[in-house]
């Protein structure tokens, strides 16, 4: 049982496998999202994610053995929308990497519409508009010949038809763009990469952007505050709420350019402030987090990621939450550990997403081994696998002699066997 401090139930989805560095595409290593875990959770609680390049559902923390289940094909999910529709990307008969959509009713992936020139594309995000229609968001390479160079677009699918978005246009002649998720207004998040010119050499820049009605406008500190040498979004909610990373405005460089650790950022577009999310916990004491990455917002605003004492956020990470107080502002980030039973042999350590009405998927460590979870706001209803069958001597499900057993039975999860 819960203790009654405990805020969460957390549940396991199984094992989480070592993903083939072969096939992971080298244009997302910097979204921080596993490649071998859940990607997202809907409004229904059904979360999909990838297993071994297979596509993997839950509904809340039982498995679902969806017809959808496909063998080797997905080498990633990048999320499910309100109607069970998931896209992401995989590898296509042409031997390229191409983003599909797999749609509620299919057995089968559906590789999206490539614009003229377009030879690689992935796909991040999905959401059903305010207009009815499906947007898909994510970014294309394109090569117009076997001798230009592949150039990256931030790409919108609206029902399946491609929309090159272009780029911010201030990094440089060989700037490119990337959409990383989309909300119902159809307002897009994403980031142009490129480089400047500081004395006298390329300096490599990237920076957020939001995408609205063909209009780009760039989000970070303000030029007077610093300018990032990156920014990174990662999520926005219904309201036009973004969250993702940057580096801190704290240490300010001679030039100019923030210097300080990694933190989350918030940004709200119906009041464009930029605001760094805060970088300390209580655990009795006040502790820093030197490092801290905000990967996604629900439409309360609650935020979730992940945060380290040690500035890599691969190593020692802990999953975390941002929540707003009674005056609306982010003031403190508060570690899931504590937030979960203290004797549930969980170490969480990366928090994916979260949904609207609080759960959270993400990837941490059960007993020392690195499973996937689901957290559950206590108290709140949540499908649960079906009970062990002990299929021993007799007739029909149980033991068959009328007594109960003992025995434990394998959960399965997202990736093999707990």
């Amino acid at each position: 049982t819960c203790p009654a401090l405990a805020l969460y139930e957390v549940y396991d989805l199984g094992l989480v496998g070592s993903p083939d560095p072969s096939n992971v595409p080298n244009e997302q290593e910097e979204y921080k999202r596993p490649f071998n875990g859940p990607f997202g959770i809907n409004a229904s609680s059904i979360i999909a994610g990838v297993d071994q390049n297979n596509i993997k559902f839950f509904d809340g923390a039982s498995p679902i053995n969806d017809s959808r289940n496909l063998f080797g094909e997905a080498l990633e999910v990048g999320n499910i929308d309100l109607l069970g529709n998931v896209i992401g990307s995989y590898k296509h008969i042409s031997g390229n990497i191409r983003a599909f959509i797999l749609s509620d009713t299919s057995t089968s992936l559906e590789p999206l519409q490539m614009v003229t020139g377009g030879i690689i594309s992935i796909a991040t995000d999905i959401v059903q508009s305010d207009t009815n229609k499906t947007d898909i968001v994510g970014y294309t390479g394109i090569q117009l010949s076997t001798t230009d160079p592949v150039v990256y677009r931030a790409t919108l699918w609206v029902d399946g038809i491609p929309q090159i978005l272009g780029t911010l246009g201030t990094l440089g002649p060989q700037e490119a763009s990337k959409a990383v998720a989309v909300n119902s207004s159809a307002t897009v998040v994403g980031e142009s990469s490129g480089s400047v010119i500081f004395n006298n050499a390329p300096f490599a820049l990237r920076r957020a952007f939001v995408w609205d009605q063909g209009v780009f406008t760039e989000i970070g500190n303000a030029p007077a505050v610093c300018k990032p040498l990156w920014s990174a979004p990662h999520d926005i909610n219904s309201l036009g709420r973004v969250v993702g990373g940057t580096e801190s405005a704290q240490v300010v460089q001679t030039d100019r350019y923030c210097a300080g650790p990694t933190v989350g950022f918030f940004w709200d577009k119906l009041n464009p402030q930029f605001a760094e999310l805060p970088r300390f916990t209580q655990n009795g004491s006040t502790l820093e987090v030197r490092t801290a990455f905000a990967q996604a917002i629900n439409d309360f605003g609650d935020i979730v990621g992940v945060a380290s004492l040690n500035t890599n956020l691969a190593f020692g990470s802990i999953a975390v939450m941002w929540k707003k107080n009674a005056s609306s502002t982010y003031t403190e980030i508060a570690d899931l550990n504590l937030q979960i039973p203290s004797n549930s042999g969980w170490v969480l350590q990366d928090a994916v997403d979260i949904n609207n009405i609080g759960q959270i998927i993400g990837i941490g460590r059960l007993n020392g081994v690195q499973h996937a979870f689901i957290l559950n706001p206590a108290g709140t209803p949540i499908k649960l696998p079906p009970p062990p069958v002990d299929n021993g001597p007799g007739t029909g499900p149980g033991r068959g002699d009328g007594t109960t057993s003992t025995s434990k039975k394998k959960k399965l999860g997202f990736f093999g066997s707990a």
